[in-house]
């Protein structure tokens, strides 16, 4: 029949049928074009691949899902009608690849059919069809018996081993997988991988266990000895990262566990060190050392206490060395040691009795040092040793007291002297040199 352009819509209503089914007619709709006068022969070719493609479809869409990113390319492939041939060449190639008892079975169908086992063949690909990927290589072996029906009973022995071997396998996989779970791990959709997935899945999970375990024994021998709060909640976000893919976070709060083992390592020699120093520096505390770790938490709420009983026993030790170097024959000071934070307060009582006598001393002398002042004299260096030790100005100024009384006396015989043959401002002169000096008897 010949064609012309006016009796393209004809073949325009097929080629849209065909288009609403899924396939894509760009390709055939220009080749209509650029060929109009060939129509009739194009869309005779074009409808036997298009057979063949919704066979191919049907074939595709029985594929298992394990095969489900085959079964998506093929089907995108086969949207090409002219793509039929090549489809079905790859088809072929993986199910002889992935379902080896399909081709076998095909191919024969007829033997089986004449000996009257079909059904039984049915039921052959249907329990092969349902186990499991990794048991293709045990299939491979027995397809040979797929060539004589007769050979049915030894054909449907070895499957019966097959599937036993596989429940076995499962057996195993899943015993692993509950065993994990004990220990925090979860796989989600587990049954709905297929055996070698479950296996390598677990595989992982098995590495990632072994990991856990050896930082939970880390954590409670290390962590655990300081701060069994803090070792449990680092056990808590670890359970949480029990699941492949989480590696990154597990290294992340394996680096945080390592910072928190030298923090608290850090905190222990510190808190070492100064009850080490303060020991050697002669405090008695009722502190055995080295601090261990189980006792960190507890001293590190005692530090500062400590730190300042040893701070106020000093300033009180140090007032104390003051008022024996002033009253050096108190015997009781004699019978304090150096050293027992418990005898603070007592110190201090004592150090503040013999601060006030100190005091009234002190007072004492000053009053003296101002009636000589206003006597003229200017007693500088009593002054200085009242203020450091007021018992010494004190022996010092009663033992001045005649003395002074007879440089009165001689200031008024200077007074009295006639001085005109060495001049007035020898007067001057002695009489400032008796007034600003601590008078002797010279």
């Amino acid at each position: 029949m010949s064609d012309s352009i006016r009796s393209e819509s004809w073949w325009q209503s097929r080629i849209d049928e065909i288009k609403t089914q899924g396939f894509d007619t760009k390709n055939i709709v220009n080749e209509l074009e650029r060929n109009v006068s060939q129509a009739s022969t194009i869309i005779e070719q074009y409808e036997k691949d298009l057979l063949l493609a919704n066979t191919l479809k049907d074939e595709i869409n029985k594929l298992p899902n394990r095969l489900e990113i085959e079964r998506i390319s093929l089907l995108e492939r086969l949207k090409l009608i002219e793509n039929s041939n090549d489809v079905q060449n790859d088809l072929n190639s993986l199910v002889t690849r992935y379902l080896p008892w399909i081709s076998a079975a095909k191919n024969n169908r007829i033997l089986w059919d004449s000996a009257g086992k079909s059904e039984k063949l049915n039921l052959i690909i249907k329990r092969l069809d349902a186990l499991d990927s990794s048991m293709v290589p045990y299939i491979s072996e027995i397809l040979f018996l797929f060539e004589t029906p007769e050979k049915f009973d030894e054909l449907n022995k070895k499957i019966n081993n097959i599937e036993r071997r596989q429940s076995e396998r499962i057996a195993t996989l899943d015993s692993m997988a509950s065993l994990l779970s004990e220990h925090g791990f979860e796989i989600q959709g587990f049954s709905d991988l297929n055996l070698e997935e479950r296996f390598r899945t677990l595989e992982e999970l098995q590495v990632l266990d072994d990991k856990h375990i050896q930082l939970e024994r880390r954590i409670n021998r290390t962590i655990g000895r300081f701060d069994t709060s803090t070792a449990s909640d680092y056990n808590r976000q670890r359970l949480l990262l029990t699941k492949t893919g989480s590696e990154i976070e597990f290294d992340a709060l394996v680096e945080r566990i390592n910072q928190a083992e030298n923090d608290f390592l850090t905190r222990l020699e510190n808190i070492n060190n100064k009850f080490s120093k303060w020991i050697h520096d002669g405090f008695k505390l009722n502190v055995h050392t080295p601090i261990l770790a189980d006792e960190l938490l507890q001293r590190e709420t005692q530090i500062d206490n400590f730190s300042q009983n040893i701070a106020e026993y000093k300033q009180v030790w140090d007032r104390l060395e003051l008022q024996l170097s002033i009253w050096p024959e108190e015997h009781s000071v004699t019978q304090i040691e150096f050293g027992n934070l418990s005898e603070k307060n007592e110190i201090k009582d004592f150090v503040i009795e013999l601060e006030k006598r100190s005091a009234l001393v002190e007072e004492e002398v000053r009053a003296n040092i101002t009636r000589w002042k206003n006597k003229g004299f200017e007693l500088i260096e009593i002054e200085s040793l009242n203020t450091k030790n007021p018992r010494l100005a004190q022996n010092e100024i009663m033992k001045l007291g005649i003395i002074f009384e007879k440089t009165i006396e001689a200031k008024n015989e200077l007074n009295n002297l006639d001085l005109t043959f060495n001049g007035e401002e020898k007067r001057e002169e002695w009489n400032e040199l008796i007034t600003k000096n601590a008078p002797d008897k010279t």
